[in-house]
């Protein structure tokens, strides 16, 4: 009598494993493909942004300044693609089980050597103590935008982006550097707010970059 209820309790158990592991065999593939195609669509957001800054992208710099005779100065600041790098995390997260990261390095190089804003400081020990601000109108600095007038020595400057991924899909939430400035200008010409530059319709084409 004991070994028939110990067979029945048997035969209902077993096929309740079998299911069991399963389900949760096909919860972990479905779970890995989710992941993959994830992986994948992020490969595309790291492509767009190597061509995209491999072009040597401009933002056009439109800033209040008291001493400009306009009141306000001009400049373009190009950058130039050094690295470019990402990552991807998982998070404890249902809405937003993944996030993920693009890390560029880029040369910053702008073209206000030949400005007609400059003032001299000796503490600077520039030539002639001239440093120079930049354009007292757009026109002036559209005008002098040529390779002549960038700095020679572009100083380096890192970024990280941030995307979660959301819906099936990647969000871009963020921007980061070093540099509270460099983190203002960028949110601002990726449409997340306000930044030190007033908008210009020149600089929409960053945008791609947040879509």
């Amino acid at each position: 009598m004991k070994s028939a209820y110990m067979i029945l309790i048997f035969m209902i158990i077993f096929p309740i494993s079998i299911v069991n592991d399963c389900y949760a065999a096909k919860n972990k593939e479905g779970a890995s493909e989710q992941a993959e195609t994830a992986i994948n669509s992020f490969k595309k957001h790291v492509e767009i942004f190597n061509r995209f800054f491999s072009s040597s992208p401009l933002i056009l710099h439109d800033q209040t300044y008291p001493k400009s005779p306009s009141g306000r100065i001009y400049f373009f600041t190009k950058y130039t693609l050094s690295n470019i790098e990402y990552d991807i995390h998982k998070t404890d997260s249902i809405i937003t089980p993944l996030f993920g990261i693009i890390k560029v390095t880029l040369g910053v190089a702008d073209n206000t050597s030949c400005g007609d804003i400059r003032e001299s400081y000796k503490q600077f020990h520039a030539p002639d103590n001239i440093v120079y601000y930049g354009y007292s109108t757009d026109e002036k600095a559209k005008s002098s935008n040529t390779g002549t007038c960038y700095n020679l020595e572009p100083f380096q400057e890192s970024l990280v982006f941030h995307f979660a991924y959301q819906d099936g899909q990647w969000v871009f939430k963020d921007v980061n550097s070093d540099r509270a400035t460099a983190k203002s200008i960028f949110s601002g010409v990726m449409g997340l707010g306000s930044d030190l530059d007033r908008h210009r319709s020149e600089n929409d084409f960053w945008l791609e970059l947040a879509r």
